[in-house]
């Protein structure tokens, strides 16, 4: 095991055009405008979309999506339809082209802004545009540590 393998990080899924990347990699960037970065390896399919696509989505899914958090993270969008192979439902968004995940707690609409490239990795830099969360409310999202899944805690700490 890495040392990367040792931290527990949120996992959302990443929607370009019509393909579904998981994602542990994504970091926010600037706050006002509020812009995210995506880390995606340059030898996955969704590198090939990101590259031709103005937008991408970030959505996050509880805990009963597991399965489909790892068939998507298994499965090439090049030949295959991830929205169908995981039964997850489109869902237009509002203001980009890219689809979003219905079953989603929490979806991030972003425009892509710019890229920096890496010898492995480049990091796709979206502005968000657009936020919505199941029923409204933001729930807590869940994070992978080293080959499992988890909530990370609500609990606040105040120093």
């Amino acid at each position: 095991m890495n040392s990367l393998e040792k931290i527990p990080k949120p996992v959302a899924l990443i929607t370009v055009m019509e393909n579904i990347m998981p994602c542990y990699n994504f970091i926010v960037l600037e706050e006002d405008p509020l812009l995210i970065g995506i880390s995606v390896h340059t030898e996955r399919f969704t590198h090939y979309l990101l590259n031709r696509s103005f937008d991408f989505g970030i959505n996050f899914v509880d805990i009963s999506h597991v399965g489909a958090i790892n068939y998507t993270g298994r499965t090439t969008g090049e030949h295959t339809n991830k929205f169908y192979g995981t039964k997850l439902t489109k869902k237009p968004a509002k203001l980009i082209r890219s689809y979003l995940i219905e079953e989603s707690i929490l979806s991030i609409e972003c425009v892509k802004k710019d890229k920096i490239s890496f010898s492995e990795h480049t990091l796709f830099i979206g502005q968000v545009v657009n936020v919505e969360s199941k029923d409204g409310e933001f729930k807590i999202p869940l994070a992978y540590d080293y080959r499992k899944y988890t909530y990370q805690s609500d609990e606040v700490i105040e120093f």
